[in-house]
């Protein structure tokens, strides 16, 4: 992980100085007249000292409680702009530096973390997060938030690269416990200023220190921005909503497009995904079980990251399309968004960032993986099925490239030979004839690295 070295006489530089296309993380959309109004009627902010109403020393903020000016000044902005939301409890600023929010995952068990504020979130994307480690029924964690604030009050600048492994913490639980989210917002604040990051697919962003005294306009935006009503602006896909009773997902939908073009919607059969890939960055490869009304029959949706460079896992799917022995397609949308567009990059590209692609493309349903074989006959048929279907694919000039027992599955109860055994997974795929230039373990070794940091500029 590459870091920009803290530098202490620096001064820090607003985003009105620079970073123009890091001006998109924030709600732009905002008049400065709307904002200027507020702040005239604002409690919380003083026109005649051009500053929020702060203590002016860190030692006296640290002195008295960090926490309560904070809240009143965040809440302040968020029942102004957001009166509608803030009515009705879809959107509040939380305390939360004393609670305990659980963390998931299969390597986060017991852990917890406590954010200063929380922006709790209700709506068809949040539920409440269950137990939390005391046991008790949780009502906040990182399910039901949009975003985390974190209080970070030194007598010295806090290093980009502490700020950054902290709130990496926040942003992996939202990414896991939000399976629906594009990207993820978190701002740290100090005594005088804030920094916004942003995490993707591709990575972390986040802008130089800006002075939200000095700055009041941009620190407005940047709160409604983290806070906004509207769930795609906050980063979640809303083509995957859910119905929420008693603050628990009971079903959901699924919205996609069909082989013709035309907008299908699916049931999920589980309101949770049956695979998950838990890092930040890389394919953040998620797949759901859906149903189609019609048919009735069971399929699969799966949603990925694919790198720029690399051919979209549907153009193998289309030339394996009546091929025994190889996952069958229904429908795919390959280009879905991209995250240079999550961060205003425009045609501007920074040197180091590698462009994610969001891909999904609906597929037939099958069994378990061949490592679940019940009798010598059925893995034999399974490997001699899938094998076979590898071998046409490859008289086609493909090569899968990623073969393992979790990437060929056994078929349905009672297939018929040449379909006992599927081939999955054509994520890692590339022309026998050397079409990609990419190293398959170079790539490999890339993808499982959680995180990487492109730094700023000014």
């Amino acid at each position: 992980m590459r870091t920009r070295p803290s530098n202490k006489k620096k001064t820090p530089t607003s985003l009105d100085q620079g970073l123009e296309e890091q001006k998109r993380l924030v709600s732009s959309e905002l008049k400065e007249s709307v904002i200027n109004d507020f702040l005239r009627k604002s409690r919380s902010y003083s026109l005649a000292q051009h500053r929020w109403k702060l203590p002016r020393s860190c030692t006296k903020l640290l002195d008295n409680d960090p926490y309560t000016p904070f809240l009143k000044i965040l809440s302040s902005i968020l029942r102004h702009f957001w009166k509608e939301s803030c009515a009705q409890g879809t959107r509040k600023i939380v305390d939360t530096h004393a609670t305990r929010l659980p963390h998931r995952g299969a390597d986060s068990a017991n852990h917890s973390s406590s954010p200063s504020f929380v922006i709790k979130a209700l709506g068809p994307s949040f539920s409440s997060s269950g137990s939390n480690p005391g046991g008790d029924l949780g009502e906040i964690g990182f399910s039901n938030v949009s975003s985390c604030i974190d209080i970070r009050i030194e007598d010295k600048e806090i290093p980009v690269s502490e700020q950054l492994t902290r709130v990496a913490i926040y942003a992996r639980q939202i990414f896991i416990q939000q399976p629906n989210r594009r990207f993820v917002r978190l701002l740290i604040l100090s005594g005088e200023h804030f920094r916004l990051f942003h995490f993707d697919r591709s990575g972390v962003q986040y802008t130089p220190l800006v002075n939200f005294h000095d700055d009041p306009h941009t620190f407005v935006r940047v709160v409604l921005g983290l806070s906004s009503p509207d769930e795609s602006d906050i980063g979640l896909n809303t083509s995957i909503q859910w119905t929420i009773e008693n603050g628990q997902k009971v079903s959901g939908t699924l919205r996609t497009h069909n082989s013709e073009g035309q907008e299908v919607i699916y049931p999920l059969s589980s309101v949770e995904p049956f695979f998950f890939r838990g890092g930040i960055r890389g394919r953040a490869t998620i797949c759901w079980s859906v149903r189609d009304s019609v048919t009735g029959e069971e399929l699969v949706v799966k949603d990925s990251w694919r790198d720029d460079d690399r051919v979209s896992e549907h153009v193998y799917l289309q030339e394996a399309l009546g091929i025994p022995g190889v996952v069958q397609m229904v429908s795919c949308e390959p280009d879905r968004g991209q995250t240079k567009h999550l961060r205003g990059f425009g045609d501007s590209i920074p040197a180091g960032f590698h462009n994610r692609i969001e891909t999904r493309v609906v597929i037939k349903s099958y069994g378990k993986s061949v490592k679940y074989f019940t009798s010598a006959m059925q893995v034999v048929c399974a490997l001699r099925d899938a094998i076979a279907g590898h071998m046409e694919l490859y008289k086609k000039g493909t090569l899968h490239r990623d073969v393992s027992i979790y990437n060929v599955l056994l078929g349905k109860p009672d297939a018929e030979p040449g379909y006992r055994g599927i081939l999955i997974d054509f994520d890692m795929a590339t022309r026998r004839d050397g079409g990609s230039s990419t190293d398959w373990r170079v790539l490999s070794y890339a993808e499982t690295t959680t995180m990487t940091h492109f730094p700023a500029t000014t």
